[in-house]
């Protein structure tokens, strides 16, 4: 996971419980002694989709946390700043700003507030204070242009949703110049009309400029091609229905078909063991029971139980019979060989009470745009350690509210599990998807899971997960370390 990600994601889930006092208090670092170039209008653009009715808070606070920030750095100018610009920048350079501050006013202010990085605007806050120019002044100009900024941004972010996240993202230099430029023109029309010019044709340039500018190009989007309608739900929401998701079902009893495949990656061969059918049982949080069988002739392929304490699996054609952990790492060259139930529970699934009762374990809120269709991304971070470690991301599809993805990561930050999830049908007070497709980056395995039957919430009892060992089968611990390998 980058750095800037992770860091980003950091203070999103550290920021969200303050809302627009965690925004300023980001803004009075960012503009101060800090730089953190355009976290903080991204995280000002996500609570304003998150909660759309405290944009004009959340905005107005930025902007005051801003304007704090740069007080700090201007009253550093004024109590030695020449010195310390001397040292830091040509004297060419400072002259060259001495004479825009002296022509241009507050404009030298308000201009460089408003345009993206690689922009030096602290040199030009450090300036003002250096130069001379009034607090009045001088906090005037940076609230009018952090405020156009933020403000423009936040009604962004609330007319168009995550698609403006990704497009303030992209063009976040040609947004700042945007506005700039506008400022500008306003000034110089502002010019034209207090010095009462005469010069008609000047004004008729100027108008014929400012409105090319402003003109777009209409273009007809195909049908098939425009996004998908999306609908809204605010994170306190979104986490009250996963939480109440995760305790919707209890027991599942199920008749499937199985797809497993593997090797490619590593190997450059690809197996494939198609169209198995079989049965899947489960009795959270621990117990699970799953056999897959020849489809017509019925012969079985494997039979795994667990309790959570232990598990079993028959392998009829191998003649063994397995007894391991379910919860230990499994380390097998074949991938395949590598699906412990641990990883089956965790994929069928949604489950996040163990992170809510976790206290350092904290949620965030992203959004995402793939092809036509929006998401909401709820991720945990562990940061009760030394390092901040990502712990699992849960994709909202925006058209239905369904959750269409899990992504579980390892210890390393590295990507274990990716478990899409499709075709939801009605499953008791709940509903269910019908198809899982398990994918493990880490073993270079797949398996899709396609459900012909489902009950949900029904007694099972404790007999239908006992599995015994055939007579004559090989009795195998396989979390032993001098064990021979199962699968050449």
């Amino acid at each position: 996971m980058p750095i800037f990600e992770a860091f980003s994601a950091w203070l999103k889930a550290t920021l969200l419980p303050y809302g627009g006092f965690g925004l300023m208090l980001l803004a009075i670092c960012d503009s101060s002694f800090l730089s953190l170039p355009e976290v903080n209008d991204l995280l000002l653009m996500t609570f304003s989709i998150d909660d759309p009715s405290s944009m004009p808070k959340l905005a107005f606070l930025t902007t005051l946390g801003s304007i704090i920030g740069c007080t700090l750095l201007y009253s550093v100018g004024r109590k030695g700043g020449e010195a310390f610009l001397q040292k830091r920048f040509s004297s060419e350079r400072l002259l060259r700003i001495r004479h825009w501050y002296q022509k241009y006013g507050i404009l030298a202010i308000i201009v460089p507030s408003l345009l993206p990085p690689p922009t030096p605007f602290k040199i030009f806050v450090l300036s003002a204070g250096t130069f001379g120019i009034s607090w009045s002044r001088f906090i005037l100009a940076v609230g009018v242009g952090r405020g156009l900024r933020y403000f423009a941004e936040g009604f962004l972010a609330v007319e168009y949703g995550p698609y403006a996240i990704q497009f303030v993202h992209d063009n976040f230099g040609k947004i700042g110049v945007g506005l700039a430029t506008a400022i500008l023109v306003s000034v110089f029309i502002y010019i034209l009309i207090k010095r009462r010019t005469k010069s008609v044709a000047a004004l008729l340039v100027l108008a014929t400029l400012v409105m090319s500018g402003c003109i777009s190009r209409k273009t007809r989007i195909p049908a098939d091609q425009r996004p998908l309608a999306a609908l809204s739900k605010t994170r306190a929401e979104l986490m009250h229905d996963l939480e109440t998701r995760s305790k919707a079902i209890t027991t599942l009893n199920a008749r499937v078909t199985l797809d497993a495949s593997g090797g490619a990656r590593k190997t450059g061969i690809l197996e494939e063991y198609h169209q198995t059918t079989g049965l899947i049982l489960v009795d959270r949080p621990g117990q699970i029971r799953m056999r897959a069988q020849v489809p017509v002739i019925g012969t079985t392929v494997f039979d795994m139980s667990s309790d959570g304490q232990q598990f079993v699996v028959n392998v009829p054609f191998k003649s063994k019979f397995l007894v391991g952990d379910p919860n230990a790492p499994a380390k097998s060259d074949n991938g395949m060989m590598n699906w412990r139930p641990r990883i089956i529970l965790d994929a069928l699934f949604i489950n996040i009470l163990p992170y809510i009762s976790e206290p350092n374990v904290k949620p965030f809120l992203e959004e995402a745009v793939m092809g036509r269709v929006s998401y909401y991304v709820i991720g945990f971070l562990d940061v009760g350690g030394t390092e901040t470690k990502l712990l699992e991301k849960i994709w909202i599809d925006r058209t239905d509210l369904h959750i269409s993805r899990k992504q579980m990561f390892g210890v390393d930050g590295r990507l274990e599990t990716d478990v899409e999830f499709s075709d939801y049908q009605p499953a008791g007070a709940t509903t269910f998807p019908q198809i899982i497709s398990i994918q493990r980056p880490v073993d270079d395995a797949g398996l899709k899971i396609t459900f012909t039957k489902t009950t949900v919430n029904e007694k099972l009892t404790s007999d239908q997960f006992v599995l015994q060992q055939p007579a004559g089968s090989e009795l195998v611990q396989v979390d032993n370390p001098r064990a021979k390998p199962l699968f050449k």
